[in-house]
């Protein structure tokens, strides 16, 4: 039978890069996904077409509502802002660490490539970005 678990349980976990302080979690996230690619490699041959995948990269796509007011341990919109602006290496983990990271848990080093603020009519203010990975992840889980 088939263990499966809620998606919920799954946050974005950061931390400037070197430091040793506890982790926080970007707070009221909607999505949240963990994206990578490789390119193929293709050289015709004698022996016929050879193919091999390229070097994979990373990035993390997210989206939330922006809380203005996030308790000790959220990450804020106004901080991911921060940390895009400055060009802010970054420590992540992707994964469950709330549940002792049973589910799912990778992580590695990264910086915002990309940040917006959304303030449409009759709705929340909203953020989205991507988190682009710095070289290979560490799968723990």
């Amino acid at each position: 039978m088939a263990t499966v678990k809620s998606g919920n349980l799954i946050k974005l976990y950061l931390r400037e890069n070197g430091s040793t302080a506890s982790f926080g979690y970007v707070v009221c996230n909607e999505d949240l996904t963990l994206d990578g690619t490789s390119d193929e490699i293709s050289r015709p041959t004698k022996c016929g077409v050879l193919k091999a995948a390229g070097t994979p990269s990373y990035e993390i796509p997210y989206s939330g509502v922006a809380n203005f007011a996030p308790d000790a341990g959220q990450i804020s919109e106004a901080t991911l802002a921060e940390w895009f602006q400055d060009g802010t290496t970054l420590d992540f983990v992707f994964g469950d660490s709330a549940t002792s990271a049973v589910i799912i848990d990778r992580s590695g080093t990264g910086v915002i490539t990309a940040h917006s603020v959304t303030s449409p009519v009759d709705d929340l203010v909203g953020f989205e970005g991507t988190f682009s990975v710095s070289g290979n992840l560490t799968i723990d889980l």
